[in-house]
């Protein structure tokens, strides 16, 4: 049986480790990926604070669904880094870094995460939706 990629599935939410980066821009420490809006705010809600978004971009039309029509997308850059111990990597450190944008803002918006230190070189925007639905 052929396992499902996960960057195919359609909601992902950000959870854990919340913290402002600035006045615009969130910190997690978790991201995961679901099938199903409903799964995506079931775990959202139990692990709050948290964003809930989908990769459909037809979402934008149905507004009642949107956490905020102004500034709907959000975009995502995972930042990494080594752990060291006594000198040794020992292991590696991951953040999601979250920015809320307009459409006309959102490739400058992309842009600049991407340059952000520590940025593994990509990011990916989704639709923000509403915790409850």
């Amino acid at each position: 049986m052929k396992k499902e990629n996960e960057s195919q599935k359609e909601y992902f939410v950000l959870s854990e480790g919340y913290k402002t980066a600035s006045k615009t821009e969130q910190v997690f420490n978790s991201y995961k990926n679901f099938d199903t809006v409903n799964d995506a705010r079931k775990y959202a809600l139990a692990h709050l604070p948290a964003i809930v978004a989908s990769k459909d971009c037809t979402l934008l039309a149905d507004k009642t669904c949107l956490k905020n029509a102004s500034t709907p997308y959000i975009v995502v850059a995972k930042h990494e880094w080594g752990l060291y111990s006594f000198g040794e990597l020992d292991g590696h450190a991951t953040e999601y870094h979250a920015q809320r944008c307009s459409a006309d803002d959102l490739d400058s918006t992309v842009e600049k995460m991407i340059a952000q230190k520590n940025a593994v070189g990509t990011a990916f925007a989704g639709i923000e939706l509403k915790l409850v639905g």
